[in-house]
């Protein structure tokens, strides 16, 4: 169940998920094959396109400080 599949009509007959196809013009009787994807694989493949941000770079002891001051 981490994987969904996408069906062409005629995928989808052959596998019993459909009966007849009821239309089908001759353009669409070019065979696109049913494809199947993990959504993980999905997002991963968005993330690492994404950019990454920085690291600021500043020392624990300035953060803490700056969080003292704020409770105050």
């Amino acid at each position: 169940m981490d994987q969904e599949s996408w069906f062409n009509a005629k995928k989808a007959v052959e596998l019993g998920f459909a009966d007849k196809i009821l239309f089908m013009q001759e353009e669409e009787a070019l065979e696109v094959e049913g494809a199947i994807f993990s959504k993980m694989s999905v997002v991963n493949s968005l993330l690492d396109k994404l950019p990454q941000k920085k690291q600021t770079g500043i020392p624990i002891e300035n953060l803490d400080k700056r969080l003292n001051l704020l409770k105050y």
